[in-house]
């Protein structure tokens, strides 16, 4: 039986006439945590029930207890008492304890919906909400791109392609918030127009000479004579070596994966899924990563420690160490 995502657990459990009466969501990223949460209160108001919020701060150490005391209360205007507790990844152990003695003698009529990037560090409350737990995944790879995808057509971006999708993730550092901001920008900026790869980098223009793809694409497929070009005016313009060669260690690491899986025999969607890369980018390392023997990723990999290895000890100054790097993997791709 297929696994209910969260946003489905959320909405079966809130689109009945019954809600429940204790429910516990996480999120690293705030924009599903936002939606979540006017989802339901969207439902509660549907329902005519109200409710009360507190939220645990950095700043102000407030105790919950009165909170959870007014809640305890009946009242002859509000039956059903529903209270969200926000911020909890904010609450030490102390903070949250009367939160877990309060779920052990649980009143009737009362509904606690607590949310927050993560659970708090305690493992008496981690063991009173695990059944009551919804927890969204951290959103990375394919199905970040996914996701991303979703939201260029949630905010109603016509003409949208997997350049796109990669590059919008790529200017956001893979930042599910970001991505959200920038594409609510962006949907602004386009005024009703089809959706480019230009207008996109207008918008975002420091990513012109800072992606994952214009290095890693350079280095595998373009001469040898414009990848010079290109990592000469990358390091003229800022970028960080150290940055740059995550990316090359990041993409080679890639390929190395595709090539062993494939060896293996597994189909291409198997091996994507298995290394979670998105279409657009599995479609550009497929052919080169089916040239790459074990000896060949063994020497990549090889040629990759000892030039970060040179640029952390500073005995070569970052031209030359790049320069003689994409000298190296490009001739193991012959």
């Amino acid at each position: 039986m297929k696994t209910k995502s969260p946003s489905s657990r959320i909405k079966e459990l809130f689109s009945g006439p019954k809600i429940p009466s204790l429910l516990v969501i996480t999120s690293a990223d705030s924009v599903r945590r936002s939606r979540a949460l006017q989802f339901i209160t969207e439902q509660l108001s549907n329902q005519r029930l109200s409710h009360t919020s507190f939220a645990f701060s950095d700043a102000h150490k407030e105790s919950v207890k009165p909170f959870l005391s007014e809640l305890c209360e009946p009242s002859l205007f509000d039956p059903h008492r529903v209270g969200i507790i926000r911020n909890i990844e904010k609450a030490k152990a102390a903070d949250i304890e009367p939160v877990t003695k309060f779920l052990g003698e649980h009143p009737h009529g009362v509904t606690l919906l607590l949310i927050g990037a993560e659970l708090p560090n305690s493992q008496a409350f981690k063991k009173s909400v695990a059944e009551h737990h919804v927890a969204f995944e951290v959103l990375k790879g394919a199905e970040l791109s996914r996701w991303t995808e979703r939201e260029f057509s949630l905010q109603g971006i016509k003409g949208v392609t997997d350049n796109l999708v990669e590059y919008i993730i790529a200017a956001t550092e893979e930042d599910p918030d970001k991505i959200s901001a920038a594409l609510e920008k962006y949907t602004l900026y386009l005024d009703g127009e089809e959706a480019s790869i230009t207008t996109l980098q207008s918008l975002f223009p420091s990513q012109l000479h800072a992606s994952d793809f214009e290095l890693a694409e350079s280095i595998l497929h373009a001469p040898r004579a414009k990848t010079e070009v290109l990592l000469q005016r990358l390091l003229a313009q800022g970028s960080s070596p150290f940055m740059l060669m995550g990316l090359l260690g990041k993409t080679w690491v890639s390929l190395s994966g595709i090539a062993a899986l494939d060896r293996k025999g597994l189909s291409a969607n198997e091996i994507r899924t298995n290394l979670a890369i998105s279409p657009w980018l599995f479609n550009k390392y497929l052919p080169l990563a089916k040239r790459l023997t074990p000896e060949l990723a063994s020497k990549g990999t090889e040629s990759l420690l000892k030039a970060d290895f040179t640029l952390k000890d500073r005995s070569l100054g970052p031209a030359a160490i790049f320069s003689e790097l994409a000298q190296k993997l490009k001739s193991f791709q012959k």
